[in-house]
């Protein structure tokens, strides 16, 4: 596509994403994208510069203007900051206006006029504004642990605390319990409690908010009522932005991926509205917000195309100095294309969007990549019967075995490390994105109840979040500072180690993880199926398993995924074992929390402690069914009859 250097760059960050867009001149958007979280109090200086050069990257630096617009950026002082780094990332720029999310929305929906906003997604907020000159009223919008009230944060956590609270009064788990139990894929509350505080983040616990809307469309009443009450607060909030800006009548636009995704939610609110507002105009968002941004920044008082509204030259204000440059690749035409240019103007609902494309030499190292390659025994496949399919694969699993044998010192030395790291009191953390992610979640999820080791002292980051696991979200592998802000939420530090799970070995998602253990003095270990990857970042042990071409090509679920996993059981397990966590052979840190395991249980404390299953069963139920401590009581009551 071809640029411009008087175009417009808008960006838009909140707390899950930020989205930016490349807008001409007359309104005409020439490409867009998204990046990684952007709300500015959470990302320190080093993540807030790497998420605009990753922009910058796809978007160019060659643009006259830019409008960026950040949840959390509402004080001076932060704006000043945000202003620096996007000054340091296109230093040829002359108009930067940074403005807190809500003025980019305003802007969009209304221009220069009045009226109110309504954002309900992860957070939420009610804004509105008399013109562009003006100051912003606000209701809400002070974070997650000061309520946000109405937001998917706020809706989940209070179905988690409801479903909770009827379990304690009437041990009872009604339809909204059963969502969340189905969402996560376990069997009771006891180990629904345990699997939520491995991961409390503002966007992971908010991912559980359609439990509730399908618990409501079932009739549940908790739920009805918990979404009755949510709706109820936004509407009074809108009442107390429009008081103070004594605007009549009230024109208001719902933003944000709760109202945009729950017709019911949005039906919920006009009701609730209606009741203590009878006049109001109530309107679904329709140009996005990263568009109001690129219009508050518009330097010349140009007319956008749709828009009808003029906006006054921003005064320039002075560079900041930096000592960052972006690499050279990352120039003006690194991501577009004149054949993908989206027509998307302002206010058009039916414009295309134009995702950033890989740079020439990651997409040859893609392509080269062993996994990505056709496997000649596997030639003919849709012509073959069911029994010859059967035997392919079977032939094709003693690739996997090769591969491990190939790779055997190398795996020795990761499982040496992360024993190690975990024997100092740290941490392992898988990384990963797609089969690879899913593959590290797994093996995460089963050491508490294995070995009874503390749910954060084996975690799992999946790129796209809990969602991902049950539901594709393959994109989310390029989002390189969400993998980087995801390990400093966890205070990454120097006794942890990461292992990035990547078949291709080229994952930008897993290879930032990776590039920030290494920066933060941790650990860092790489599993991957492509022992020739183009793309290489230093690790401590890098464990590259030549499985092959797939029989489905490209299908890294099969061989690929096979392998890892046996890795992943290896690492994890030969560290459980060195840190005291079975006996002999046996399981016996073991969480009985269901008939098979109490059986188990029972077995083994027969075979260690030499009674028989009765004895053992009520030493168990006397110490809480944990094996160590009946071995340990029936220890001390040998002791005294000798």
């Amino acid at each position: 596509m071809a640029s411009d250097a008087t175009d417009v760059l808008g960006i838009e960050g909140g707390g899950t994403k930020t989205t930016w867009a490349r807008v001409a001149r007359d309104g005409t958007v020439r490409a867009q994208g998204e990046a990684g979280p952007g709300n500015s109090l959470l990302l320190d200086d080093e993540a807030l510069w790497e998420l605009f050069r990753v922009i910058a990257g796809a978007a160019g630096t060659d643009v006259a203007a830019i409008g960026g617009a950040f949840a959390g950026c509402a004080q001076p002082s932060e704006q000043a900051r945000v202003e620096k780094y996007l000054r340091e990332v296109w230093p040829q720029v002359t108009t930067v206006r940074v403005m807190e999310d809500t003025r980019s929305i305003l802007a969009a929906m209304f221009g220069d006029g009045p009226g109110i906003v309504v954002i309900a997604g992860t957070g939420s907020n009610v804004a509105g504004q008399k013109s562009l000159a003006t100051p912003i009223e606000k209701a809400g919008g002070w974070g997650h642990l000061f309520a946000d009230r109405g937001s998917a944060y706020d809706v989940a956590r209070r179905g988690m605390e409801a479903v909770l609270a009827l379990w304690d009064e009437e041990r009872r788990i009604d339809v909204l319990g059963r969502e969340f139990l189905a969402a996560t894929k376990l069997a009771s509350l006891e180990e629904l409690v345990p699997f939520l505080l491995r991961d409390t983040s503002k966007t992971t616990v908010a991912s559980y908010a359609p439990c509730v809307f399908m618990a409501a469309q079932h009739g549940d009443r908790t739920a009805c009522e918990l979404l009755d009450e949510a709706a109820g607060e936004l509407a009074r909030r809108v009442v107390a932005v429009a008081k103070r800006l004594g605007v009549r009548p009230v024109r208001v636009v719902l933003t944000g991926g709760l109202f945009e995704n729950q017709a019911e939610y949005r039906a919920r609110f006009h009701k609730a509205l209606k009741r203590v507002m009878p006049g109001a105009q109530v309107n679904l968002a329709d140009v996005p917000g990263v568009l109001g941004a690129a219009r508050v920044a518009m330097a010349d008082g140009v007319f956008l195309k749709n828009a009808g509204v003029e906006i006054a030259r921003p005064r320039a204000s002075s560079p900041s100095p930096g000592n960052r440059r972006l690499p050279a690749s990352a120039g003006s035409g690194a991501a577009r294309s004149e054949k993908g240019r989206s027509q998307m103007e302002f206010g058009n609902e039916e414009a295309k969007t134009l995702k950033p494309i890989a740079e020439p030499a990651r997409m040859a190292a893609f392509s080269a990549a062993s996994t990505e390659q056709r496997n000649p025994r596997s030639r003919g496949l849709d012509k073959r019967t069911i029994p010859q399919l059967v035997d392919l694969f079977i032939r094709e699993e003693q690739y996997v075995d090769r591969a491990l044998l190939a790779q055997r010192g190398a795996i020795a030395r990761a499982a040496a490390l992360v024993a190690k790291k975990l024997q100092a009191g740290g941490r392992l953390i898988y990384v990963g994105a797609g089969t690879s992610g899913r593959l590290g979640v797994v093996d995460a999820s089963e050491m508490p109840p294995t070995f009874n080791a503390p749910p954060e002292q084996v975690q799992a980051i999946m790129a796209g979040g809990s969602p991902a696991v049950f539901k594709s979200k393959e994109g989310a592998e390029d989002a390189r500072d969400t993998a980087v802000a995801e390990l400093r939420a966890r205070g990454l530090a120097k006794n942890d180690v990461v292992c990035g799970i990547a078949a291709s070995g080229q994952t930008p998602f897993v290879l930032a993880a990776l590039e920030e253990a290494r920066k933060r003095g941790a650990g860092s270990i790489l599993v991957s199926c492509n022992p020739k990857r183009r793309i290489k970042t230093p690790v401590d042990v890098a464990i590259d398993l030549p499985t092959g071409p797939e029989i489905v090509t490209g299908s890294t679920r099969l061989k690929a995924g096979t392998a890892t996993k046996l890795v992943l059981n290896m690492l994890s397990t030969i560290a459980m074992v060195r840190l005291g966590r079975v006996s002999d052979n046996l399981m016996t840190n073991v969480q009985a929390t269901n008939d098979k395991l109490r059986a188990r249980c029972v077995r083994l404390v027969e075979a260690l402690a030499k009674v028989d299953a009765a004895k053992a069963q009520a030493v168990l139920e006397a110490n809480g069914w944990r094996v160590p401590a009946a071995l340990e009581a029936l220890k001390g009551r040998g002791k005294k009859r000798g």
